[in-house]
Order: C-alpha cells, then sequence, then structure tokens
C-alpha cells in the first residue's frame, strides 16, 4: 500500500499457520479489495518475485501495472482472481445477492397505504420504524435513514412546520406544500442527507462491486421531499466512487408500505 504524499510503503504479507492456502489467498483478495477502495491518497499493488526481478534503479514494478499511457493494466483484485483462481472459495450467494438499504420511511403508515395512519394497532397501522428494526435484526435488510430525535435535529429548527396540521394553506394540497417548502429549508434536512449519502458510501466500501437498492417507502410531505432529494444524493455517492475507483451499482426504490410487507416480511413475523 502506497501513501502517494509522502511515497511511503506499507508491505502486507497474508501467511495461515495451519498451511490453510485458499484461507490465506481469500484474506488478501478481501484485504487487497477493501485497499482498492479506501481512499483517494493510496493506491494498492501486488509486488511478487517475478516483478521484483525487474525493478530498475529503485522504482518498484508491480504486477499489473499500465506499460504506458495507452494501457490502463489489471486491478490488484483482478490480479489476485487470475492467478489464484484454483483456490479462491466460490462467492457466497447472499453476497451476490443486491444489499437492499432503506433510505427514507415515514413513521407509521397503514397497509391500505391510506389515512388514518394513528393510532398503531399492529393490525392495520404499523410503526414503520420498528419495522424496519427487526427485519434488520433479521438479516433482511440495512437501515440507512434518520428519525425523530437523532443528532441531526437542531434548536434552530424551531419554526420549521412539521405537520400538516400546523402547515398554512386552505387545502390540503396548499398545506402539503408548505410542509415540504419549511423542512428544506431546515438544518435537520440538511443534515438527513449528508448522513444518507455516508451511510450508502458505507455500505458501497464495505460491500465492493455489489449492488445497492435504497428502498424508499412512501408517505407523508416528509417522506416525499427525503425521497426527491434521493436522486441527487445517488449522484454524489457515484461521482465519489469514480474518484475513488470503487465498483457498483446503486438503485433506487419506490414501495408504497404495502409493498414492502410484500416483499420483506410481515413486521410481527419478521
Amino acid at each position: 500500500i502506497e501513501l502517494h504524499s509522502s511515497l511511503e510503503y506499507m508491505d502486507v504479507c497474508v501467511r495461515s499457520e495451519t498451511g490453510d492456502h485458499s484461507a490465506s489467498v481469500d484474506a488478501l483478495l478481501r484485504m487487497v479489495t477493501a485497499c482498492e477502495g479506501f481512499d483517494v491518497f493510496f493506491s494498492c499493488s501486488i509486488i511478487t518475485s517475478n516483478s521484483m526481478m525487474k525493478h530498475v534503479r529503485g522504482e518498484r514494478c508491480c504486477e499489473g501495472r499500465p506499460r504506458d499511457d495507452t494501457d490502463r493494466g489489471v486491478k490488484p483484485s483482478d490480479w489476485v482472481r487470475a492467478r489464484f483462481g484454483d483456490v479462491i472459495a466460490p462467492p457466497d450467494p447472499d453476497e451476490q445477492a443486491p444489499l437492499s438499504v432503506v433510505a427514507s420511511c415515514p413513521h407509521t403508515m397503514s397497509l391500505s397505504n391510506t389515512p388514518p395512519f394513528f393510532p398503531v394497532d399492529d393490525i392495520d397501522v404499523f410503526d414503520v420504524f420498528e419495522h424496519c428494526q427487526r427485519l434488520q435484526r433479521a438479516g433482511k435488510l440495512k437501515m440507512a435513514f434518520d428519525r425523530p430525535g437523532a443528532s441531526t435535529t437542531s434548536p434552530r429548527d424551531v419554526n420549521v412546520v412539521w405537520a400538516l396540521k400546523d402547515a398554512p394553506g386552505a387545502t390540503h394540497a396548499e398545506k402539503w406544500r408548505a410542509v415540504k417548502e419549511s423542512v428544506s429549508t431546515s438544518v435537520w434536512f440538511e443534515g438527513f442527507q449528508t448522513r444518507i449519502k455516508s451511510a450508502v458510501m458505507s455500505f458501497v466500501q464495505s460491500h465492493p462491486g455489489r449492488e445497492i437498492h435504497l428502498v424508499c417507502i412512501e408517505g407523508g410531505p416528509i417522506t416525499e421531499l427525503e425521497q426527491e432529494a434521493m436522486s441527487k444524493i445517488v449522484l454524489e455517492v457515484q461521482q465519489d466512487m469514480r474518484l475513488y475507483k470503487m465498483t457498483g451499482r446503486i438503485k433506487i426504490e419506490l414501495l408504497s408500505y404495502s409493498e414492502f410487507v410484500g416483499i420483506f416480511g410481515d413486521a410481527c413475523s419478521s
């Protein structure tokens, strides 16, 4: 691993105390893959006994390094796969399937997707936050959304209109629009976008090459505002992925609560 700014190196050698060659190669592949997407200031290269013999005047020769400006070279992780393909364990099917991450959801919702959304009775109206937490504990999905009372709450948002009942306007549509406009200027909403972007980047880094589905469950005006911002968040994540040479695909899935339950399971049985 080379730190560009100082040209300092950290050489890593993977050995198995039990002589498990396959496990050593698997550990090397996971480490190399993680290093490839770690940071723009780091690079990861493979040096072997053969490449060391090609060192010229102190310059390191690495496996897969571009020969000239027209050659893109081979990524270290791809080199490891090609060189040790016969001993690398087959991929876990669960690790190949898309990773579902709930990025936005309402606090409560009915299975009919229509009011009333209170009170929670666990028959038709459910606490969606709690439902997602149960599903995460069951290993069915991950969570990345922000909820009331989180650290992104700010005292500067004292004048923000959070509920339709408090919103100005003569019609439901006017009140809906007023809540969205008010919340869009809040400190909380800026923090929400930053937190979601950070969480998605974390999932991309910890699951290199894996497709990520950002699940958005339809709800009220604030949930709608969150989901309208999701495309911008994904675009920024993709820009960072290109900068850090990360691989993977991100897809936004907009679901009603009843569709979400149909795909991921009932809140009471999960």
